[in-house]
């Protein structure tokens, strides 16, 4: 076997068990190449991970600074053995695969915000009758004094499809008074309807609907809502809380103080 005839070969970096240096040099020299422990004028090649090629180890920078020596990666190697027949450099390049990986990367993230972006507003399109039949019915979405809204949503994205799925977590309040409450959510996913639910009935106290809203959202997120500014984004399976912008309210979370407060703001108006 000469596939790798009038090749000399350095290796560096972690490939795995199946895959050590004494393996690779084995498989070298049966396919006809050289295998060289060091970096010297005859090396042709230098076989290196992308983790010593980042960390620019002494090999590396040796074979940069050489010039004419191409570093490339394992797959390199492997598919001109697999093939029999020495393929191109080039594809293989490690400088070259760590940039595509790169850009591959960023294009990804820029799809996925252009994506969050677009079931955004078509999230709001779609809730526009639910929130116009709760206000026929005499309700409204409730607003604490200070002005934080509680139609709140938490999202995920599905890396699989790189889809969205989104609940919408609603709390109402009557026109009227008495003040009566309720909470509703809404669940939308690109591959399925619609879907709606309520964790509090019409005719609540606040009390009962503010507990089911925050018991709501800590099902779905697993984390409380008094805690909700640090929520982080543990797994894909986990829903997401975009907090509001710095300088908003970011809304309370329910104890006897906080109803308190709320029935004096009441009384006042």
């Amino acid at each position: 076997m000469n596939v790798l005839r009038s090749c000399v070969i350095a290796v560096t970096g972690d490939f795995g068990k199946e895959r050590s240096i004494d393996r690779i040099k084995l498989w070298i020299e049966f396919f006809g190449g050289v295998f060289s422990p060091r970096i010297d004028a005859r090396v042709t090649h230098l076989v290196c991970s992308r983790a010593d090629y980042k960390q620019r180890v002494t090999m590396v920078r040796r074979a940069q600074r050489a010039r004419n020596i191409k570093i490339v990666t394992y797959d390199w190697l492997e598919e001109s053995s697999c093939m029999r027949i020495k393929r191109n450099e080039s594809p293989y390049l490690v400088e070259h695969v760590i940039q595509e990986r790169a850009e591959r990367k960023l294009k990804r993230k820029e799809d996925r915000k252009k994506l969050l972006a677009e079931e955004a507003k078509k999230f709001e399109n779609d809730a526009k009758d639910f929130k116009r039949d709760m206000h026929v019915g005499g309700y409204h979405i409730f607003q604490e004094p200070d002005g934080f809204v509680y139609d709140i949503q938490v999202v995920r994205i599905v890396r699989a499809t790189n889809q969205i799925e989104r609940y919408n977590l609603k709390l109402y309040e009557t026109d009227s008074v008495p003040r009566h409450y309720c909470c509703y959510w809404e669940f939308t996913s690109p591959t399925g309807p619609r879907v709606t639910g309520c964790e509090a009935p019409p005719v609540s106290s606040i009390e009962k609907a503010s507990k089911a809203f925050e018991g709501f959202f800590e099902k779905v997120t697993q984390c409380k809502w008094a805690d909700r500014a640090n929520l982080g984004n543990e797994g894909e399976w986990m829903f997401r809380y975009i907090l509001p912008a710095a300088g908003l309210s970011q809304g309370y979370y329910y104890d006897r103080a906080w109803a308190r407060r709320l029935e004096q703001h009441r009384a006042q108006q």
